[in-house]
């Protein structure tokens, strides 16, 4: 009887501690998405404005699409970004492509954004 209340015990610690690691880094992500979302809104002319839609995280680097009004009051449309809120730096499509770089943000996109 003492082995299985034993047995029992050990699987429930297991069980607890994995869900509180899960807990803990569903937490961390959510945080980083945040800390990536306020990054993005720091780009933007009205940040209150600021709507994210498709975001995906790979390795603590977010990607998604961002809409918000720009100085007439007018949506401009959902561009894309790349978020990194460890090194605080931010890629938004639309300052490369007002640079003529747009090629380069679109390699960018690929090698970091899209699945392999």
């Amino acid at each position: 009887m003492a082995w299985k209340t034993l047995k029992y015990l050990m699987v429930s610690g297991i069980v607890l501690a994995s869900a509180a690691y899960a807990s803990r880094y569903a937490y961390f992500n959510y945080y980083m998405e945040y800390q990536a979302k306020n990054l993005v809104r720091d780009y933007l002319k009205d940040p209150q404005s600021a709507v994210f839609r498709n975001i995906d995280s790979r390795h603590q680097v977010f990607c998604g699409e961002v809409n918000s009004r720009n100085s007439f009051g007018g949506m401009v449309g959902f561009s894309r970004f790349i978020a990194l809120p460890r090194d605080s730096r931010v890629l938004l499509e639309e300052e490369f492509e007002s640079r003529n770089a747009g090629e380069l943000f679109e390699q960018s996109w690929r090698l970091t954004c899209e699945p392999a």
